[in-house]
């Protein structure tokens, strides 16, 4: 939760912080969560399995052929 502009500036002079990096930091930590339960969605959706053998397969790859990979699942 991020608080008021006012209890901001407040909290940013007592702690002698730009506001800009409290809310980076809130900011951040909200987005991996996202994306954390994104990624655990997808795994849930198409099987641990399917889902270890895709990133094994990308991870081996080079960058050209990840694309290669990518336009063929969209054919």
């Amino acid at each position: 939760m991020i608080p008021d502009t006012e209890t901001m500036l407040r909290l940013c002079t007592v702690l002698d912080l730009p506001a800009s990096e409290i809310l980076e930091k809130e900011y951040h930590s909200n987005k991996k969560t996202t994306l954390d339960n994104e990624i655990a969605m997808l795994i849930e959706e198409i099987g641990m399995e399917k889902a270890l053998f895709l990133l094994r397969s990308f991870k081996e790859a080079s960058e050209a052929d990840v694309l290669k990979m990518l336009n063929v699942f969209k054919n």
